[in-house]
């Protein structure tokens, strides 16, 4: 249990890092980063506390829709990915164009991997997964249309508050979800991640 909640920990922080990254090129970020963007602004609040408060208010919506999509792993996520945030927004990237482009690549890269990895630990799915998962089950309607309608809310919603659309919201929409599905053929030959299912085979 301490090494999944390990993996949590490492992975939602460098998801969170990736996020402020995205955010601090300048040249868009995920719909929900552009909502906490814009959110931020308005309110004279820091991304990362505009994150926590978003994530939050997701968290408490899937407790009275499904709670056995919680867990452990849920909670770290609320906390952690609002401190990496706030953490990398106190940094300053170069002016350089192209040097924020390839940190944008890296960070959505990243998000990808490190969700994958999270995913790995088996603690929990995070309060954005946690709500569509939720939604799927108690409506009968495929993840894939509440996944799809949420991030168009977030994303029209973040743009008329200010946060930015951009070349790095429509390349976090195309590769996240390939990034994510590679990383977990690549995580699965890792012994020290699926040490539980080495254990299972070797008993047959």
């Amino acid at each position: 249990m301490l090494k999944k909640i390990g993996i949590v920990i490492v992975g939602t922080f460098l998801m969170g890092s990736s996020f402020g990254l995205c955010l601090m090129s300048g040249l868009g970020a995920d719909s929900m980063s552009v909502l906490c963007m814009g959110t931020s602004i308005q309110l004279q609040m820091s991304v990362g506390v505009v994150s926590f408060g978003i994530s939050l208010i997701m968290v408490v919506v899937t407790l009275f829709i499904d709670r056995k999509q919680f867990h452990v792993g849920t909670f770290i996520s609320l906390i952690m990915i609002s401190i990496a945030i706030d953490m990398v927004m106190k940094l300053s990237l170069p002016e350089s164009l192209l040097i924020r482009f390839i940190i944008l690549i890296v960070a959505i890269v990243v998000i990808g991997f490190s969700s994958a990895l999270v995913a790995s630990a088996n603690l929990g799915k995070g309060p954005y997964d946690a709500l569509i998962y939720g939604l799927e089950k108690k409506t009968g309607v495929s993840l894939v249309y509440w996944r799809y309608g949420i991030e168009a809310i977030f994303l029209v919603c973040g743009y008329l508050v200010g946060g930015v659309f951009g070349i790095g919201t429509i390349l976090s929409l195309l590769l996240v979800g390939p990034i994510i599905d590679y990383s977990r053929k690549i995580l699965k030959k890792v012994p020290f991640l699926n040490e539980e299912k080495v254990q299972k085979e070797s008993t047959k």
